[in-house]
């Protein structure tokens, strides 16, 4: 996990290693999230006549994002409502291949990135 700049870094850093005694299984990432979270005086916000606009933590590193569409991608992305995506699943072999892609990509860029078209989509049935 890397150090926040800002002054926080030792109490997120403790806090971090608090929240995994008591639930050990959360990544760092996760981790990460949870504790920029329970330090809002840390965001950032921006407003615009086209919107306001958010500094959150995606994959680990602060991102700025629109405010109204800020955690909507399991709304708004077909993924969620695909019966070849497995999210919680970490054998590759069982999850969409177009997902792992570009979840990497997104990893790789601390991006979110909705699908709202696929060639493979089949609609889940709940």
């Amino acid at each position: 996990m890397a150090v926040s700049h800002d002054g926080a870094g030792d109490s997120i850093t403790r806090l971090r290693k608090e929240i995994q005694k008591i639930v050990p299984e959360f990544k760092d990432t996760d981790v990460i999230n949870v504790v920029f979270f329970l330090v809002p005086e840390k965001l950032k916000r921006v407003s615009t006549i086209f919107g306001d606009y958010v500094q959150v933590l995606r994959h680990g590193k602060k991102v700025w994002a629109r405010e109204d569409l800020d955690d909507q991608q399991c709304d708004s992305s077909l993924c969620w409502k695909c019966s070849k995506f497995h999210p919680d699943i970490e054998d590759e072999e069982d999850n969409c291949h177009i997902a792992r892609q570009l979840f990497d990509l997104c990893k790789t860029h601390s991006l979110v990135t909705p699908v709202w078209e696929c060639p493979e989509f089949e609609y889940r049935r709940v």
